[in-house]
Formats: structure tokens, sequence, C-alpha cells
């Protein structure tokens, strides 16, 4: 009988070793992945999550109800895309991944890591907010300025609604993309 139980024991010993010694392989090699995976460069600003945070327009119950024709006139414009009356009206994209790379800059200039760079490096840092640019809006008369008049809404104005969000979320996009190659660039001044 006690022949058998240190057999057993010894059995189970053996298999738990193995168990312990494949478990912590996993976590050596997970270990490795993890390092390997932080020696890829790395993206400043999540576009992705970023533009999960834009707001799409709420179309839900909007047609046969009415709106101003000058907002009409406008979501025509812009679902247009780039013309002479972007520059009246400025580019949605760009003002708003002008205020995301304002505040991330920012907050990573005020971080223990940002605040630990050389001033030429911060400085990069800083100059990546000017490649943002919405346009310098002109002012002048725009052919919208005529609609003084309600309109109803019909499939035109949700379609142009839909296609202006559109190229909104392009304009960011691309807007972001520029100022993370430009602050992979000030990462490769150290």
């Amino acid at each position: 009988m006690n022949k058998r139980v240190r057999k057993f024991l010894g059995k189970l010993f053996i298999s738990s070793t193995a168990f312990l010694w494949t478990a912590c392989d996993s976590d050596t090699a997970s270990a490795t992945q993890d390092i390997s995976a932080s020696n890829e460069p790395r993206t400043f600003i999540d576009i992705e999550k970023e533009l999960s945070k834009l707001e799409k327009p709420d179309t839900t119950g909007l047609r046969g109800t009415t709106v101003s024709g000058y907002k009409a006139c406008i979501a025509g414009i812009l679902a247009a895309g780039p013309s002479e009356y972007t520059s009246y009206i400025g580019d949605d994209g760009e003002f708003e991944a002008g205020g995301v790379v304002d505040n991330r800059i920012e907050e990573f200039l005020e971080s223990p890591k940002g605040a630990a760079l050389s001033d030429s490096i911060r400085n990069c840092y800083k100059s990546a907010k000017y490649l943002i640019s919405a346009g310098a809006l002109d002012y002048g008369v725009i052919p919208c300025s005529s609609y003084s008049d309600e309109v109803i809404v019909d499939d035109q104005y949700i379609n142009n609604l839909l296609k202006a969000d559109e190229l909104k979320r392009s304009s960011f996009k691309n807007a972001l993309e520029r100022v993370n190659e430009y602050i992979a660039d000030c990462d490769s001044l150290k």
C-alpha cells in the first residue's frame, strides 16, 4: 500500500511539475511578445478611437419636418465636397481634428513622460498643432444667404447630411494621420 501511495504521489508531482513548467513557459513567451510589440512604432493619437467619438447625424424622424433654407443650402455645399464656398464655412473635419490634437499634445506635454523630453522635441510636438488648417474663413456672400424660407426635409437633404458627415470623417482622419506621421518624426529626433 505504501508503495502505491508513493508511486501515485510521484506521478502527481511529475505531472504538476510539468504543468508548472508549461505555465511558466507560456508566461515567458507572452512577456517576450509584449516586449517585441512595444518595439513597434506607436501612434500618438488613436484615430479609430477618436473617430468613434464623433457624433453621427441623427436622421430619425427627420423626413417631412422643416428646416431653414440656409441650413439645407449649407448641407448641400458640405456634401458637394471642397469647393470655393468651403472657405466661407470652413472644414468641419479639420476643426474637430484641431481640437483633438491641441488637447492631446497639451495633455502629453504636461505628463511626466512629456516633461522629460528635450526642448527641441517638445517644440516639435507643439509645432504639430499647426499641421491642422481648417482654412482661414473668407468673408463674403455665399449663395445660401438668400435662403430664408423653411424647407421640407426630403431624401436629398438627408443624403446631403450623410455625405457631409462622410466627408467630415475622411477629413478628420486625414488630419490626424498627418499629425501621427509628424509626431513619429519628432520621436526620431531622440
